[in-house]
């Protein structure tokens, strides 16, 4: 008889807590692209050689100020890091010990002065609360815009997440 997963635990749900919650503002303008007639859209948005460095060395940035726990610093990858996403990423810091922070399998589309990231974030750590190894891996997609003369994220969201506990997998969307 096969085990159900058990749910996910407190120190998932802080780490989606993370995420980008859309404003009724970007829910407005999705809506306004909606309204627009179809019409030929570019093939691909391929990233150019050098802007795709830039947006990778933005990921990068993020990357380390997660697994340092440096509020500052992810602060400053961001074009606007409010209290309640900083609230948000201070509880999941206070929830986990040894944080390990992988970011994989990155697509890049750029137009203009704004881009549309995807990645695969993979946290390895141990849960403070119970010592046990944890994984989760979260597919993330996020907006970066140009400003200043550098690219910061302004938004995203995620898609799909994977925690894993030893030998049981559960998962969230």
């Amino acid at each position: 008889m096969r085990r159900r997963p058990k749910a996910p635990s407190t120190l998932v749900l802080a780490l989606l807590a993370t995420l980008h919650v859309p404003s009724s503002a970007d829910a407005a303008s999705v809506a306004q692209q909606r309204r627009k007639p179809l019409g030929p859209a570019p093939a691909r948005a391929d990233a150019p050689p050098a802007a795709r460095q830039e947006i990778l060395a933005v990921l990068e940035r993020y990357r380390r100020a997660t697994e340092a726990r440096e509020l500052p610093a992810l602060a400053a990858v961001y074009v606007d890091f409010p209290p309640e996403r900083q609230a948000a990423q201070r509880r999941y810091f206070e929830n986990v010990r040894d944080l390990k922070v992988a970011i994989e399998n990155v697509d890049i589309a750029v137009v203009g002065e704004e881009a549309v990231v995807s990645y695969t974030r993979t946290d390895d750590f141990a849960d403070v609360r119970t010592g046990r190894p944890m994984h989760v891996s979260v597919r993330f997609t996020k907006v970066l815009r140009r400003q200043d003369g550098s690219w910061k994220i302004t938004g995203g969201n995620e898609r799909h997440a994977a925690l894993r506990h030893g030998d049981q997998l559960c998962s969230e969307t």
